[in-house]
């Protein structure tokens, strides 16, 4: 399985260390085709393709660190992206 590893950041006030380690991992992690993306800071990361009417099945897993306290009010899952268009042109 890939994963993909997030850190939420608690911004009290002196304590920006994250708060939690979140993992997300895809069910066909190893096989799903991978693309890479340009981060703000100039770095490429590889990331999974995914297509219109596909499925994504996964787990997310929420860690605390230790003497750290965690609080939500729920979890929201957001897919960000880039939709990409195609235009085929036929000449007589």
């Amino acid at each position: 399985m890939m994963v993909l590893s997030f850190c939420l950041q608690n911004f009290i006030i002196g304590a920006f260390k994250p708060a939690c380690h979140i993992s997300v991992s895809f069910s066909d992690g190893k096989s799903r085709k991978q693309v890479p993306l340009k981060k703000e800071n100039g770095q490429t990361l590889m990331v999974p393709l995914f297509q219109s009417q596909e499925n994504i099945l996964g787990k997310i897993s929420i860690e605390p660190v230790s003497g750290k306290k965690v609080e939500h009010n729920g979890i929201k899952v957001e897919l960000l992206g880039q939709i990409g268009m195609f235009h085929i042109y036929f000449l007589p």
